[in-house]
């Protein structure tokens, strides 16, 4: 029976276990490898035991932001109205320098994290703190808010029902407001 003694990727030697797992007849190469390609074709190359190779191309791409369909919203705001259309977010302004809105999934939601599309006027320094449903926080940033301004912000990996995102203006007079909240992993 001939067993498997290497799997290459573009002609580097991948590591067992950190790079891929090999679990039967199946290989899997991890994303967190992938990620460091350059997106587009690479060669996937297995060598066997009785001195056969098996190569094949594989296709690298990105991994898409998912934009996911919200159940309920809970927010603070002096004025406004409803953030959600259809199940989908569609821009909240908290209507002061503080806000507070928490997304609640329709489906749990696994990512490692998230992309804000906000906007300031005047141009804000804007503090933001990621919270879990259990209150705890799993990612913070601070970022300065040019006009309509897009950052991601780095979360724990994880599998969530609701995210609720807490933001404050440091510098700058603009109010909160949110355009997109987008997962990733």
């Amino acid at each position: 029976m001939s067993t498997t003694t290497a799997v290459k990727v573009g002609g580097s030697i991948l590591t067992a276990d950190t790079d891929y797992t090999l679990t039967g007849n199946t290989l899997t190469i991890k994303k967190e490898y992938l990620a460091t390609k350059v997106v587009g074709p690479v060669a996937v190359s297995i060598e066997f035991s009785a001195g056969i190779a098996a190569t094949f191309i594989i296709n690298v791409i990105d991994t898409p932001w998912i934009d996911p369909i919200i159940s309920s919203v809970n927010f603070s705001s002096i004025f406004g109205s409803n953030p959600i259309t259809a199940g989908k977010f569609t821009g909240w302004n908290s209507g002061s320098q503080y806000g507070l809105i928490e997304l609640s999934f329709a489906q749990p939601q696994t990512f490692s994290k998230v992309k804000v599309t906000a906007y300031a006027q005047p141009d804000s320094t804007e503090s933001y703190i990621l919270y879990n449903e259990s209150g705890q926080i799993i990612g913070r940033t601070t970022q300065m808010v040019i006009g309509e301004s897009t950052f991601e912000i780095p979360v724990t990996n994880g599998t969530y029902s609701k995210l609720r995102v807490e933001v404050w203006v440091g510098e700058g007079r603009s109010w909160v407001n949110i355009v997109k909240v987008l997962l990733g992993e």
